[in-house]
């Protein structure tokens, strides 16, 4: 039995050794390019296989709970296989773990001690190199093994370097590959948790919403029902930013297009009537924003639009709504007009937001942003514009 040191200080390899040292630097790139568990467990074993000329590779990792060694995609059997595992410190490669050095037998003893009869079932053991893999805290995490050198010769004091050469990087590429795939399975958890949270709110909101119609239906005062109606809008208009969430892959943002365009069409058919006609038109640059966000901006254009096919065509048979939003060096515009009624001749802002328009004024000042009617002699209808930060903009410029 012949033991190796854990630290080389520098290869002095005979002629052979030194060619499956230049094999090895040819093949550690492979191990980088891996993308996943099973790819990069099949090429690190084929790269030990082809390095030290043996028939077999194979690799265990630790069970850090048991101690034990879980064999993990041996070549010499089939994936489907079931887990076999060693007990702590027992066999080759718990001698190896547990004295932290490679070990290297060119006469199995298939009658001692350290021999797994069950890891080698028809398969004739002759000679081994087995070494720890060590993670970048010096903590074992695993072991890996070649078996039977191809040829008459066996194993030799030099290949135990360029060995542990190869489990050196085996090691952090395995490290690299794991801690990607808890990260993976933890950002899909998350994912699927908060897909399910949306779906959740975005039934919630629908049963508020019939609620809210069930009871609007049982009354007879029409100020009453106006509020209901009002109450159902502004639900809806957070029911859509759920129902675009739900289908979406990416959640940490909405497509304003989209959302605006189901908000009025939302609106429209809940608010038309067959004795009046409106159009809408709709102008809207590619505009991202966080779901929290545009709820607020949806909540306000909501009222605007309620507002207008409440009051503003009182006494007409047709009218027409203009919404035009844009984005430019960082601030999003929203302008708004309609060519309705208007305010009334002694229009006052201080008094007006503390009725119909607090809300909007209240929701301005969660987008950081400004409101503001715009007065024209001679206009008829109202025109209004919001600004806002777009920190998307601000934040990649």
């Amino acid at each position: 039995m012949h033991i190796g040191a854990i630290v080389y200080k520098k290869f002095d390899l005979n002629g052979r050794s030194s060619n499956r040292l230049m094999v090895l630097l040819e093949r550690l790139e492979r191990f980088n390019e891996s993308n996943n568990f099973k790819t990069l467990l099949d090429e690190v074993l084929e790269t030990a296989r082809d390095v030290m000329d043996t028939e077999s590779s194979s690799l265990m990792l630790l069970d850090r709970k048991t101690g034990e060694l879980v064999l993990k995609n041996p070549t010499e059997e089939d994936d489907a296989t079931p887990e076999k595992r060693v007990p702590k410190f027992e066999g080759y490669c718990g001698w190896s773990v547990e004295h932290e050095i490679p070990l290297l037998v060119n006469e199995v003893d298939i009658t001692g001690n350290l021999y797994r009869a069950e890891l080698y079932e028809n398969y004739h053991l002759k000679n081994l190199i087995c070494a720890p893999l060590f993670s970048r805290k010096n903590k074992i995490i695993g072991v890996i093994q070649v078996a039977n050198r191809l040829g008459d010769e066996g194993f030799e004091t030099d290949d135990l370097p360029i060995f542990q050469e190869l489990a050196r990087h085996a090691a952090r590429a395995i490290e690299s590959t794991i801690s990607k795939g808890t990260q993976d399975s933890l950002l899909e958890e998350k994912r699927l948790m908060v897909s399910e949270l949306h779906h959740r709110m975005k039934n919630n909101l629908d049963m508020i919403s019939d609620m809210v119609e069930m009871e609007e239906t049982k009354l007879d005062d029409s100020t009453s029902k106006e509020v209901l109606k009002k109450i159902q809008s502004r639900v809806k208009s957070i029911n859509i930013v759920y129902d675009l969430l739900s289908g979406k892959e990416d959640k940490s943002e909405v497509d304003l297009g989209p959302y605006v365009k189901e908000l009025v069409d939302t609106i429209s058919m809940g608010l038309s009537t067959p004795v009046r006609d409106i159009s809408i038109e709709v102008n809207i640059d590619e505009i991202r924003l966080h779901p929290d966000r545009t709820l607020a901006f949806g909540l306000i254009l909501n009222e605007l639009l309620v507002n207008s096919y409440k009051h503003a065509f009182k006494y007409k048979s047709e009218g027409s709504i203009l919404i035009d939003i844009s984005s430019r060096g960082g601030t999003i515009t929203m302008h708004y007009k309609d060519n309705g009624i208007g305010m009334p001749v002694d229009f006052d802002e201080e008094e007006y937001a503390s009725q119909g328009f607090k809300l909007i004024f209240s929701l301005t000042e969660k987008l950081y942003g400004d409101f503001s009617f715009n007065k024209k002699t001679g206009y008829k209808g109202l025109e209004c514009t919001l600004e806002f930060p777009d920190f998307d903009y601000i934040h990649t410029s």
